[in-house]
């Protein structure tokens, strides 16, 4: 069963939240219509986080491509080329 389908099922849905990015958005939409709701609530804070140089490599390839960036990541540092600590993430 996929998700909009199960969620649709679950108690009545009273909000559908996603972040300004448009994959999530358009996944947060097909979700609202099937559990009935008109919006989705867009926030940006719910972006996912920013991965500088690592940005749009799969957690195989980082490694390879990056080791220092990669390092970074696993250690919740700083990501070169403006990616986000963990703390920043939280922040």
């Amino acid at each position: 069963m996929e998700v909009p389908e199960s969620l649709s099922r679950e108690r009545k849905v009273s909000a559908v939240y996603s972040s300004d990015l448009k994959r999530a958005y358009e996944t947060a939409q097909i979700i609202a219509t099937k559990c009935g709701l008109l919006e989705v609530v867009i926030d940006p804070d719910l972006r996912e986080r920013h991965l500088g140089v690592l940005r749009g490599m799969s957690r195989r390839e980082a490694p390879k491509t990056n080791p220092t960036a990669f390092e970074a990541m696993d250690r919740g540092q700083e990501i070169p080329g403006g990616g986000e600590s963990v703390d920043q993430l939280s922040e």
